[in-house]
């Protein structure tokens, strides 16, 4: 899973501007992280939070799709004509402008 990983973790107060520079196969890790933005225009595989507040991210497609676990205040904006697959939850509260995915929901509050 590390090889291709790109890995956030403990960072608050940053914006992040991938554009077009990673891979169908990265994978997006990030960990106890707040008040971030992200933003990625190339298609990737996977996006996974964990114990995260406050973060806005703004994706194109997905391969695999979207974790978030035991996060808060996550907004979610999928680019117009994109998809990302799945999106599976876990005790979190987000939200996010398209429901064109499979979802997996545990505990979670979901605002469209």
């Amino acid at each position: 899973m590390f090889k291709n990983t790109i890995i956030l973790k403990n960072i608050s107060n940053y914006n992040f501007n991938f554009k077009k520079i990673l891979k169908s196969s990265n994978t997006l890790l990030i960990i106890n992280c707040n008040n971030i933005t992200i933003n990625l225009k190339s298609k990737i595989n996977r996006i996974i939070l964990q114990n995260c507040n406050n973060i806005d991210i703004k994706v194109g497609n997905m391969i695999s799709g979207i974790s978030i676990e035991n996060s808060k205040e996550i907004d979610v904006m999928i680019y117009k004509n994109k998809r990302i697959n799945c999106l599976e939850l876990f005790n979190s509260n987000i939200k996010i402008n398209k429901l064109n995915y499979q979802l997996i929901n545990e505990n979670s509050f979901i605002k469209l």
